[in-house]
């Protein structure tokens, strides 16, 4: 019966797992949308320990107007109090000669940090962190800003502190000691400008959910809206500057995340058209158009011959010629045991002296013949040596008179047969 098949081979097993590594990578570009956001530090609608928005709903609380800042900003809103925080995207000469007008103008800036990246705020009003952290044991005040607080409490921790060099009208207000005359850093201090003020403060009092719950963290809060009209809803306006906690946006055809890449750049389309060739050169390699279809008439057991032929092909190519020679001279020895009722197991001289004693049993020319082919089975033969000792194995030993024995004689001495 003819079958529909191709004959293109089917798909090996390095070609499969390669066709599934394949389908997964383009699974994952397509569907995968990456991970969740990263947390941004101090942003103020989070409940993370990063973020403020404990500080918010605390200060809306107090009767205070919040309003974060998430746009850019030209002139600062109108506002009592303004936080900025460490953030993501640094101020420009503008945004922060802005600030300063704000401040002068009667303005209450609290300013944390700010990072050492934020050259522009650094120069506007002189404060920078300082160069190294420093391990320290106690928080104390150097001015009575917070009376329902001890002059000194614990606080163990490492602290970067304020350097205050560049700013001589800045008044110290908390320092942070190491201990043992190892030093001190100031955590918080005051400085006037114009009219306003601005408290700069150590990341170390940044007002975030973590810090707050600390009761030491929290009562450095109250101390920075004394100058802020309070206590009745509306009165005083806190504004957060969220915009700069946020990275700068990326460019337009900037692609944020894997699938973005493969499907946006030159580099990710060419990655989607190697991808896609490979997939269609395995498909049309392993595709058949069906099984093949056999009659079931047709189909016949092996025949015995063809696994002697498969063992002799093995046999032939590993080179082990002698290990044939010992399974025919054991035969031999089995079959001549068994027609003339002696022990096969003995050794080739005991054994071909009980042959030649059996009575009514082979001729000394047959008992010879076993003799000589016994140890010529023992010896290094060839391919040709070894096929004529295994035929004359098969007839040798045939007892006087049987009809066989001039066959026998034929296959071990061909001459025997030419002269029949």
């Amino acid at each position: 019966m003819n079958h529909v098949a191709t004959s293109a081979s089917a798909l090996s097993r390095g070609q499969r797992n390669l066709l599934l590594a394949l389908a997964a990578l383009l699974a994952l570009a397509v569907f995968w949308r990456g991970s969740a956001p990263p947390v941004i530090p101090y942003a103020p609608e989070t409940p993370a320990p990063a973020g403020t928005l404990a500080l918010w709903l605390w200060l809306e609380e107090m009767g205070y107007e919040v309003q974060p800042l998430e746009q850019a900003w030209t002139r600062v809103p109108a506002g009592d109090l303004l936080f900025v925080f460490p953030g993501q995207r640094t101020y420009t000469e503008a945004a922060a000669a802005t600030l300063v007008e704000w401040v002068g103008a009667g303005g209450v800036l609290v300013l944390i940090g700010p990072s050492a990246l934020d050259t522009s705020l650094i120069e506007a009003f002189g404060v920078a962190p300082a160069a190294d952290a420093l391990l320290v044991s106690h928080l104390r005040q150097t001015q009575p800003i917070l009376p329902e607080r001890p002059a000194r409490w614990p606080a163990p921790g490492r602290v970067q502190g304020l350097d205050l060099r560049a700013a001589p009208g800045a008044l110290p207000l908390v320092v942070a000691e190491a201990g043992a005359g190892s030093g001190e850093r100031v955590t918080v201090a005051l400085q006037a400008r114009g009219a306003g003020q601005v408290w700069h403060l150590d990341a170390y009092h940044d007002f975030t959910n973590a810090r707050l719950r600390n009761v030491d963290q929290a009562g450095l809060l109250p101390a920075l809206l004394r100058g802020v009209p309070g206590g009745v809803p509306g009165s005083g306006r806190v504004l957060l500057d969220a915009y700069h906690l946020y990275p700068a946006p990326p460019t337009a055809g900037t692609p944020t995340d894997l699938r973005g890449w493969l499907f946006g750049t030159r580099g990710g389309l060419a990655v989607l058209l190697a991808c896609g060739l490979t997939l269609a050169y395995l498909a049309l390699q392993g595709i058949r158009l069906g099984p093949p279809l056999r009659d079931a008439n047709l189909v016949q057991p092996r025949a015995a011959a063809e696994y002697v032929d498969a063992m002799a092909g093995l046999y032939q190519r590993g080179n082990r010629r002698a290990a044939v020679a010992r399974q025919v001279k054991r035969r031999l020895k089995m079959r001549l045991a068994q027609i003339h009722g002696i022990a096969p197991g003995e050794a080739d001289a005991p054994f071909v002296a009980q042959l030649a004693q059996v009575a009514g049993g082979l001729s000394a020319a047959q008992v010879a013949q076993v003799s000589r082919l016994l140890a010529q089975l023992d010896r290094p033969l060839d391919d040709a040596q070894l096929l004529h000792a295994a035929q004359a194995a098969q007839t040798v030993g045939v007892p006087v008179g049987d009809p066989g024995g001039g066959t026998a004689n034929a296959a071990v001495n061909p001459g025997a047969g030419e002269k029949r």
